[in-house]
C-alpha cells in the first residue's frame, strides 16, 4: 500500500496497522475510493467540531420584585377620635320615644335644656364637645339628650333607656322636677349614678370663672 492510502485509513481506524507484503498487494485502493475516504473523514471532522462547540443555553426568566408599600403608622389623639360632626350633618336618633345623639358606650348621660331652634348648629354644642374632649370622652362614649326635644320624657325613662353611671346636667335652674335640688359644680352620689350639674352652656360660654369651676369637678370625676 502506498503511504497516501495508509494516511487515509488513519482517519477511520486510529489503531496501528501492520500489513504483510501479500496483504499490501490485496489492499490496494482505487483513486475513487481514496477520494471518498477523504470526503468522509472531512465530514467526520466537521461533525466532531460542531458537537464540541454546541452550547445549550436555557432562557432565564427575569424576576421583577415589586416594591413593597409601607404603611405609615398613625397615632390617634383624643381630638381625632372625637370626630366633631359638622353642624349641617348632625342627626339625632329616636329610640323608645327619646331623641338623642351618641352611642353611650361608657354609659354617660349628658342632658341639656336648649330652647333655641337647633342646638346642633349652635356654639353651645361645639363648646360641649370641647368640654367632653378635655376629659377624653367622645360621642361614641356618651349620649346627649336635649330636654327641649323630649318634653314628655321623664328622667326615670332616661335612666331606664341609657342606664347611666354618670349624669351631666347643664341648666340655669337650681331645681329640676327630674332630680330635685341641684348642687352645682360638685359630685352628688345618687345611688346607681353620679350627678354633676352646672350652669347652662350659654352661661359657661362667656364666664371664665364658671368654666374653672366645671373643670375642677370634671378632673375629680374622670381623674385627669
Amino acid at each position: 500500500m502506498e503511504l497516501d492510502n495508509l494516511n487515509a485509513l488513519r482517519y477511520i481506524i486510529p489503531e496501528t496497522l501492520f500489513l504483510l507484503d501479500k496483504e499490501k498487494e490485496e489492499f490496494q485502493l482505487t483513486e475513487e475510493e481514496i477520494s471518498s475516504l477523504h470526503k468522509g473523514s472531512e465530514q467526520l471532522e466537521v461533525i466532531s467540531v460542531e458537537e464540541e462547540s454546541v452550547e445549550i443555553e436555557t432562557p432565564q426568566e427575569e424576576v421583577k420584585i415589586a416594591p413593597q408599600k409601607t404603611e405609615k403608622p398613625t397615632v390617634e389623639t383624643a381630638q381625632e377620635q372625637q370626630e366633631v360632626p359638622k353642624t349641617n350633618e348632625v342627626s339625632t336618633e329616636k329610640k323608645g320615644g327619646i331623641h338623642y345623639l351618641g352611642e353611650n358606650k361608657r354609659n354617660i348621660l349628658v342632658i341639656v335644656d336648649y330652647k333655641e331652634s337647633d342646638f346642633y348648629k349652635s356654639k353651645e354644642f361645639q363648646l360641649l364637645l370641647k368640654i367632653m374632649e378635655a376629659v377624653n370622652v367622645t360621642l361614641h362614649e356618651f349620649v346627649l339628650v336635649n330636654l327641649n326635644e323630649n318634653k314628655e320624657i321623664s328622667f326615670k325613662k332616661l335612666k331606664e333607656q341609657f342606664i347611666p353611671t354618670k349624669v351631666f346636667y347643664y341648666s340655669d335652674l337650681d331645681k329640676n322636677t327630674y332630680m330635685g335640688d341641684l348642687i352645682k359644680y360638685d359630685i352628688v352620689e345618687k345611688g346607681e349614678f353620679q350627678l354633676i350639674s352646672s350652669d347652662s352652656l350659654t352661661q359657661l360660654q362667656n364666664d371664665v370663672e364658671k368654666k374653672k369651676q366645671l373643670w375642677g369637678v370634671l378632673r375629680k370625676t374622670f381623674s385627669v
